[in-house]
């Protein structure tokens, strides 16, 4: 079984976090941690990264439910 890579590129970031590109681009240095591939001059954004987005708007998102209800 494939290793999970530890980064992926913009384009998959943007559709697993429902961004436009140009949204991961503009967070690469702020909410997300991102390089650029030296081999294909590509911005990859860190999976750990992603996962901790994920995370912290999920509990944004239960805040914002919370503060409604």
């Amino acid at each position: 079984m494939p290793k999970e890579p530890n980064a992926l590129s913009v384009i998959e970031t943007a559709s697993r976090l429902g961004l436009s590109k140009d949204a991961v681009k503009r967070r690469i240095g702020t909410e997300l941690v991102g390089y650029k591939d030296p081999l294909t001059g590509w911005w990859m954004i860190r999976l750990s990264s992603i996962k901790r987005w994920e995370v912290q708007k999920k509990a944004e998102i239960a805040a914002a439910k919370a503060d409604t209800a």
